[in-house]
């Protein structure tokens, strides 16, 4: 996914490029930037370079772990949180909403233009368990969570969080329980 952002300017008097821009991150996470600069004097020569920077959506990211993702109807799902800042460290204990959403096919059969049925599958998402709670702060004892779900199928898990700053914070996983039932 590229997103390409020109600006045409001058350099002051010292050659420097001293000017402010923004620019809105079009990403739900963090990003890498490439920032490259072209300087072209007035006999047509030129000199480029480039850098690029990781621009962090929060100050902090949540990480999980699905111990399977294959899950059987029998055992709980063990999914275990934690919290870190961009330089690995702890974030301490963050308030972490959790939600569980199971994936329905819906399989419709409709009219074309061409007077004809053809068959569309649409994807539902069903909110089936919110947990809140909060990551416990070490890398060394995290946040365990065991749930068990009822019906067959497949999941989707997503995290949310706040920092300090109001950033949205999020994360999304998944799993399949398997078991009797329809899927």
């Amino acid at each position: 996914y590229t997103i390409k952002y020109m600006v045409r300017t001058k350099l002051n008097e010292s050659g420097i490029f001293n000017k402010k821009f923004t620019y809105p991150v079009p990403f739900h996470t963090s990003a890498k930037f490439v920032i490259s600069a072209e300087v072209v004097d007035k006999k047509r020569q030129s000199v480029v370079s480039s850098s690029s920077v990781i621009v962090h959506k929060g100050k902090y990211y949540i990480g999980y772990k699905i111990k399977n993702y294959f899950i059987s109807r029998r055992e709980p799902l063990q999914l275990t949180i934690t919290s870190c800042t961009p330089s690995e460290r702890s974030a301490g204990r963050v308030p972490v909403e959790v939600k569980i959403y199971r994936t329905i096919w819906r399989n419709v059969r409709k009219l074309t233009s061409d007077n004809t049925y053809r068959w569309y599958t649409e994807l539902k998402y069903k909110l089936v368990k919110t947990i809140k709670t909060r990551t416990s702060g070490s890398h060394k004892r995290m946040k365990v969570l065991k749930i068990r779900m009822k019906k067959v199928g497949r999941y989707v898990v997503t995290f949310r969080s706040k920092d300090k700053s109001g950033n949205v914070i999020t994360n999304t996983g998944g799993f399949y329980l398997w078991g009797s039932g329809y899927a």
